[in-house]
């Protein structure tokens, strides 16, 4: 997971990369998704993008490419709920 540049509207733009569990602990792994997440929005609400306008919201990419098996239900589940928080 991290933030990468702006999307045309402005927000910050995170991509994430789900893995598997011998990557990381779940724990760990949804602190971390929090943290990025809560960048994106202070980016966006600090006027950091190219449009210079304070903007609450992120674009979230989730790309599957470059995942051998896909992630244990637990973790994608657990990440979806601090999505759904933010």
């Amino acid at each position: 997971v991290y933030v990468n540049g702006y999307d045309r509207a402005g927000r910050a733009i995170v991509i994430y990369y789900p893995t598997t569990d011998a990557a990381c602990p779940v724990g760990e792994s949804v602190v971390f998704l929090a943290y990025c997440l809560d960048y994106a929005l202070a980016l966006g609400a600090a006027g950091k993008g190219p449009s210079g306008r304070r903007i609450r919201e992120y674009s979230f990419i989730i790309d599957f490419s470059r995942v051998g098996r896909p992630a244990p239900f637990k973790t994608v589940k657990a990440c979806i709920a601090v999505i759904g928080k933010q």
